[in-house]
């Protein structure tokens, strides 16, 4: 009965406080990784979102690699642009989105279940080293999907968030849900560091 309880609650338990407060922030090279290398995970929003981090990933040094890059199933615009401007090999993955334009709340539930479930078994396969992002909602469930890898394995995902430069005075809905828990977060302004002391500013991306 009690290892039952353990699996169930008491270790997924440890595993949360251990990633939220033991090992939120904590660097790690390149060389601690397993081949000397960073498996990577990008979401691809839309629009201007998706250029910006299309713009990321091809500045990323060759040890970030392999390179995953997940899109919406109705985004077909964000898949047509990874096709045409990202260089680096890359494997895609989709799944559904969590929330439609002007969709209802109502249904946004269901929908948002679904993309996360859907998100699961994608990171599982993956396992990524470090989760890079820039909004909008269409990435929460991959981070929900992250920390259910990092609970019940012993796998290390770092989240990095790059608030978008359309951000100048405060942060996205997506930054403001993900600024307590990603291991770094950037912005690219340097007034929002007085709002958001935890946040870097490296100009722009």
């Amino acid at each position: 009965m009690l290892a039952v309880l353990w699996i169930l609650v008491l270790f997924p338990f440890y595993r949360l406080v251990k990633i939220l407060i033991f090992q939120r922030g904590k660097p790690c090279t390149v060389a601690q990784r397993r081949g000397g290398s960073v498996r990577v995970m990008a979401v691809l929003g839309s629009g201007g979102h998706t250029t910006e981090m299309l713009r990321i990933l091809s500045v990323l040094d060759n040890e970030f690699g392999p390179i995953t890059v997940v899109v919406a199933e109705t985004d077909r615009q964000s898949t047509f642009m990874a096709k045409q401007k990202l260089i680096k090999p890359y494997k895609l993955q989709v799944i559904p989105r969590a929330r439609e334009v002007k969709q209802s709340w109502s249904s946004t539930i269901l929908s948002t279940a679904k993309a996360i479930f859907s998100s699961i078994p994608v990171v599982f396969d993956d396992r990524p080293d470090l989760l890079l992002l820039n909004g909008p909602g269409t990435c929460i469930p991959i981070v929900i999907a992250s920390f259910c890898l990092q609970l019940f394995t012993n796998h290390d995902v770092k989240l990095v968030f790059v608030e978008s430069f359309c951000r100048v005075e405060k942060l996205s809905l997506t930054g403001q849900l993900l600024y307590p828990i990603a291991d770094v977060f950037f912005v690219q302004w340097p007034q929002l560091l007085t709002k958001y002391p935890r946040a870097l500013y490296r100009g722009r991306f």
